[in-house]
This record gives structure tokens, C-alpha cells and sequence, in this order.
């Protein structure tokens, strides 16, 4: 079983959480309001993360990762959502 960490901005704290296959458990201590309960799957998961990804301004970083002189490939852009 392998714990991990995610904070999100709607978790004052970050949560811990073991997976165990397709299941996650928060551990004690680790609350979230968005959770009905401690056990949860991929869905719940998955409907906090893409809203985090979503809003990140993929733009704004391959235009600084440029100024750096790193690689930058247009398709990826394009195809940020998948």
C-alpha cells in the first residue's frame, strides 16, 4: 500500500491518503469537505485534479520555459487537456 500527499486549494491542510489498486483511503487525520467518506475512487480524484490542471496557463510556461532555452513543442500545447 503506497501513501500519498495532495493539497489542493479547497484542503486547508494537505491530505494523506493510502491507494491500495483502484481504491484510495484518507489516513487518520487527513479530512476533506469534498469527500463523503474515507474510502474513495479514481472519479473523486480525478474531478479535483483535472479542475487544477485546467487552470494552469500552459502558455505562460512554455513562454518562460523559453526563456531558459527549453524545448518546446507545439503539439503539446495544443494538447494540454489529456
Amino acid at each position: 500500500m503506497t501513501i500519498n500527499t495532495l493539497k489542493i486549494r479547497d484542503d486547508r491542510m494537505p491530505l494523506q491518503f493510502a491507494a491500495d489498486g483502484d481504491k484510495f483511503e484518507l489516513q487518520a487525520g487527513s479530512e476533506a469537505s469534498w469527500l463523503s467518506s474515507e474510502a474513495f475512487g479514481h472519479k473523486e480524484l480525478r474531478s479535483r485534479i483535472k479542475a487544477v490542471v485546467r487552470s494552469v496557463d500552459w502558455q505562460a510556461i512554455a513562454d518562460d520555459w523559453q526563456q531558459v532555452n527549453g524545448p518546446v513543442v507545439e503539439e503539446d500545447l495544443e494538447n494540454n487537456d489529456e
